[in-house]
């Protein structure tokens, strides 16, 4: 019995035409083993290269974190400076303005005419004074740059 299904096994590849079978199946392999070495050949050495560069800036962003760390402070003290200084002009504006008042400086011609007519002339708020308890003028404390940034070496 094995005789014969090898005679018959035999005849079944004599009697066929395996290459038309066969063809397209190396075909396609030929067309995927050019693909691979195509990937391995152009793709792979692009890919290492970005790979080496990406790292290398990885390297530099890290280098570059203490840096950029200490440009956001100053940004940081820069604003809280302003705020300050909006601050402490706003007070000393409040202060002139009193000053003002207290020396009977008008802000405009307009009120020189009111006020020597006596007629819709502002009134004084004496409570308020540029002057403490004693009688003496202490300015207002201002800032100081120093307080907002630390001087670098």
């Amino acid at each position: 019995m094995a005789k014969e299904l090898s005679k018959d096994y035999a005849s079944y590849f004599i009697n066929s035409d395996i290459s038309n079978e066969i063809t397209p199946i190396l075909s396609t392999t030929d067309n995927i083993q050019t693909r691979i070495h195509e990937i391995e050949n152009v793709f792979l050495p692009t890919i290492r290269h970005d790979s080496e560069i990406t790292q290398q800036n990885i390297t530099q962003l890290l280098e570059f974190k203490p840096k950029f760390e200490n440009i956001c402070e100053q940004i940081d003290n820069l604003e809280n400076m302003v705020d300050r200084i909006k601050s402490d002009l706003c007070m000393i504006q409040k202060q002139v303005d009193v000053a003002d008042e207290e020396l009977d400086i008008p802000e405009k011609k307009i009120d020189i005419i009111l006020k020597s007519l006596n007629i819709f002339a502002k009134s004084r708020d004496l409570n308020e004074t540029n002057w403490n308890s004693d009688g003496i003028y202490e300015a207002p404390k201002i800032f100081k740059a120093n307080d907002f940034f630390k001087k670098q070496d």
